[in-house]
Parts: C-alpha cells; sequence; structure tokens
C-alpha cells in the first residue's frame, strides 16, 4: 500500500474529514457481525501506529494524497468557452434580447441561505479555495 501511496487515515485525518471543509460525505454502514475484529488488533501489535482512530480494531481507512492540488496548463478549451460565453453576453446585453429571453423575474424567489465557516479552521490552513477561469481577468 505503500508504494501506492495509500496510508492509514489518523484520528486527526478522520477528525478533519467528518469536518465541514470536507468536500466528499459518502455514507458507509459497515455490518460489523461480519467483521474479523482479531485481524487488525494482531496486525497493529508487529505494526504499531500512533494516533489511530477509535474504530481501528474493527476496520482501517485508507486515504490517498494529501495536500494542494495545482493545475499548470494553457486551458486552451476554458479560456474559447470562457469568452465565448462573454461575447454572447454581451451581444444579448446590447441588442437586449437579454430581457426577452430572461423572463420575468419573480418577487417571491427564495433567497440563498449563507453559509457561515468558522475562521478557526483557516488558522489552521485547512480550507479549499477553487479558482475558476470564469472568474479571472483574461489577457491576451
Amino acid at each position: 500500500m505503500d508504494k501506492s501511496n495509500f496510508k492509514i487515515t489518523t484520528h486527526d485525518e478522520i477528525d478533519i474529514a467528518l469536518s465541514a471543509q470536507y468536500r466528499l460525505n459518502l455514507p458507509i454502514v459497515v455490518d460489523e457481525s461480519k467483521v474479523d475484529k482479531r485481524l487488525f488488533e494482531r496486525y497493529f501489535e508487529k505494526h504499531s501506529r500512533d494516533n489511530l482512530p477509535h474504530f481501528a480494531h474493527k476496520y482501517i481507512i485508507f486515504r490517498r494524497g494529501f495536500g494542494i492540488d495545482h493545475m499548470t496548463a494553457f486551458f486552451v478549451n476554458a479560456k474559447i468557452n470562457t469568452i465565448i460565453a462573454r461575447v454572447w453576453r454581451c451581444f444579448m446585453t446590447m441588442t437586449g434580447l437579454k430581457r426577452i429571453f430572461s423572463g420575468k423575474r419573480k418577487q417571491d424567489a427564495v433567497q440563498p441561505i449563507e453559509l457561515k465557516i468558522d475562521d478557526a479552521d483557516h488558522q489552521d490552513g485547512l480550507y479549499v479555495e477553487r479558482i475558476r477561469i470564469e472568474k479571472l481577468k483574461l489577457r491576451f
């Protein structure tokens, strides 16, 4: 597993995964009556680990990769799509077609829910920042 860059998750990593900042939440149900509880006890006697989660004697969770994901490329298709969308939006606004095709706005529209994230998570450096091409200023 080490050669494939899989690591056993620690108690701290499980806490981070269960916090509100984690982006992937999959419900996992384990039938504990079919779990061999002695298997991992014997394994961790030979290969001791620190800071294991409370369920490590029943089952373990592996993680692969941890850190900042950087992508560097020219992103030609995404930039072309963004330019076309901006030109089309400008054309629709200038010709007045935007008002025709957008329809009437409802007065009773549902207000968006504001999510509040604790600043304590930001102090630990545990947050996700997404940079989208649509939000960037394009230059030639």
